[in-house]
């Protein structure tokens, strides 16, 4: 039995789509700071950390941003001063 799940499902919950330059319908990254969680899906492998604490949830996020640099929410152009701006959304932290 598969069950899929959204991601306006995940946000519902308190979970965060932590965008990556792998983002793709089989690889993505969620984070709960409230419940102090990270899942990871990839290729239908998943891995799901549940820290016991707040300093070990500050090791596996840094382990995550480490691993996985974070891909820009959206890129600005100015063509005519030859500026190209990528711009970022905040990264979960607690």
């Amino acid at each position: 039995m598969c069950i899929r799940v959204s991601d306006r499902t995940l946000l519902a919950q308190g979970w965060q789509q932590y965008d990556t330059e792998e983002d793709a319908w089989y690889f993505g990254i969620w984070i709960n700071t409230e419940r102090l969680e990270t899942f990871t899906y990839a290729e239908g492998d998943t891995h799901h950390v549940i820290a016991p604490n707040v300093e070990a949830f500050r090791a596996e996020l840094a382990r995550l941003y480490q691993y996985h640099p974070q891909a820009p929410a959206f890129i600005s152009i100015d063509p005519q001063a030859g500026v190209v701006t990528r711009h970022f959304e905040r990264k979960p932290e607690v």
